[in-house]
């Protein structure tokens, strides 16, 4: 990436903003770089003497080797080692409530999902109702109230045409006629230029239409719209019986193309 800076006023390429910090610290119209580097130089050159402290927490002793600077300002590790420094002393009423917890009476409760005997301390038998955090999710989603409100909060959000579904290989694309469009796969492109060559006038479809399928009703998009011909365009690769399902209460002049009337077009489809 590229930051400029404010001393040599220059864009500066860096990987990242700690490397663009050292730029600025050593670049040579920084006023304050002589400064840092004699700080610098002389902390590097002051003599070092051996000191002996103590742990803060275990009390073990444990040798430095710092100059005059870095033990006036206090510049140095105060545990005799990391693992003495992230360890935590428990107070005495913290022991207290973690013994009486380990001590704790065990019960034995059902799981409100799958109904599976739990072994839980006493004093969370009032709260706990389920055995794992998976089962107490499906409960939730389960429930008539969830459903309802997650059908509100979807209401208009879902359903229709997404940019990006299917399978095929998508691009952007702009079109002297339709616009900046979205196309679902290498297909659809060769045919938009097609129609763009030809000056035909063409729309990307967006509008759905319902059909039947195993009981259910589902919605059917269209690749393209023809503006004077009035007729939709689906471009396919390949024929199953969902599309005879969708052709077959689509309401409008369908005009369906496979690969081979592509070819016979002159488009070059591998």
């Amino acid at each position: 990436m590229k930051k400029f800076c404010d001393f040599c006023k220059q864009d500066i390429e860096v990987r990242n903003y700690q490397q663009f910090n050292v730029h600025k610290l050593y670049c040579l119209y920084n006023p304050k770089r002589n400064a840092f580097l004699k700080k610098l130089s002389q902390s590097c050159t002051l003599p070092k003497y051996k000191y002996v402290f103590h742990c803060r927490k275990c009390n073990k002793k444990y040798k430095l080797f710092l100059n005059e600077h870095q033990f006036d300002r206090n510049e140095y590790r105060k545990h005799c080692s990391r693992k003495c420094a992230n360890s935590r002393k428990h107070t005495d009423i913290t022991k207290e409530k973690i013994s009486k917890k380990l001590r704790a009476k065990r019960v034995i409760i059902k799981c409100n999902w799958c109904k599976k005997d739990v072994d839980i301390p006493d004093y969370l038998k009032d709260s706990r109702k389920f055995c794992s955090r998976g089962c107490a999710t499906k409960s939730r989603i389960s429930s008539l109230d969830y459903r309802n409100n997650l059908s509100k909060s979807l209401k208009g959000k879902s359903g229709g045409y997404r940019i990006g579904s299917g399978v095929g290989k998508k691009s952007w694309y702009i079109s002297p006629i339709a616009g900046r469009v979205h196309l679902d796969s290498s297909y659809e492109l060769a045919y938009a230029k097609y129609l763009d060559q030809n000056n035909m006038d063409w729309r990307k479809n967006e509008q759905k239409f319902p059909y039947h399928w195993n009981n259910q009703i589902l919605y059917y998009i269209p690749d393209f719209y023809m503006m004077d011909k009035q007729e939709y365009t689906e471009i396919k690769g390949f024929q199953t019986k969902k599309d005879l399902a969708k052709w077959a209460e689509f309401p409008n002049k369908l005009n369906v193309l496979y690969r081979k009337d592509l070819r016979n077009l002159g488009l070059k489809i591998i």
